[in-house]
Order: structure tokens, then C-alpha cells, then sequence
């Protein structure tokens, strides 16, 4: 026990940060949920957040982190896997959409990057662990 697990039920983000998860919460998850079914989702969003938290908690990152990012993430990484693995049986369309979520991916993770407090350990283990459930 680090005290980090309690730091995560009680941290606090800035508003910008707050607002980019509902955004693409709102964007992504009803797609998600058609495609995948409400299981599946809701399964990758947690188990996705919880991997994202504990590698955040490896990488000993000082950023606070509370796991929504993460999880989205996780999602992000999870439809990449998905279109990808779809586009080797069914074509070039689901291939387009596989770049263009890792696009989307790359930017906000470079963007982690730029901006000082923000948890890219979180949003890289959410990403990778997301791809796997892909």
C-alpha cells in the first residue's frame, strides 16, 4: 500500500481534461456499444481502467490518476484491434477506420505528453491493455 490506490478515488482534474473524457466518452461509447454489445464495452471499460491504473502505479507516475482516461483508452484500443483484425478478413474499409483511431490515439497521447500532469502512463497502459482485448 503506497497510498496511491487512495489518491486515485479522491484526485482532481482540470476542467479541460475533464471535458475531453466526456466528449469522447459521448462519441465513442454508443458506436461501441452497438458493435460490441453492452458486455463487452462495459467489461473492456473496467478491466481496461484497472489496467491503466496499475500502470500508472508501476511507473510510479506522480500525475494524479483516477482511471476514466485510461479506460478510454482502453476503448480507443480495443476498436483499433478490433478494425484491424477485421479489415484482414473483410477489407480496406475497416482498415481506414483502424488508422484512423490510431491517429486519433496518437495525437492524444502526444498531447499527454505536451501537457504537464497528465497521466501518460495511465493512457498507454489503458491503450495497450485495450488493443489486447481487441
Amino acid at each position: 500500500w503506497t497510498g496511491r490506490e487512495a489518491e486515485h478515488s479522491r484526485a482532481s482534474f482540470s476542467l479541460p481534461h475533464v471535458l475531453m473524457n466526456v466528449y469522447g466518452m459521448l462519441r465513442l461509447c454508443p458506436y461501441m456499444e452497438r458493435r460490441h454489445g453492452t458486455p463487452t464495452m462495459a467489461l473492456t471499460y473496467v478491466a481496461t481502467g484497472a489496467a491503466a491504473t496499475l500502470a500508472s502505479s508501476v511507473c510510479f507516475s506522480r500525475a494524479p490518476a483516477a482511471g476514466a482516461s485510461g479506460a478510454l483508452f482502453g476503448l480507443l484500443g480495443m476498436e483499433c484491434a478490433s478494425e484491424a483484425l477485421a479489415a484482414r478478413r473483410h477489407g480496406a474499409g475497416h482498415a481506414e477506420h483502424a488508422m484512423a483511431i490510431a491517429r486519433v490515439t496518437g495525437f492524444a497521447l502526444a498531447l499527454g505528453l505536451a501537457i504537464p500532469g497528465l497521466d501518460n502512463a495511465g493512457h498507454v497502459g489503458g491503450t495497450v491493455s485495450g488493443a489486447l482485448c481487441g
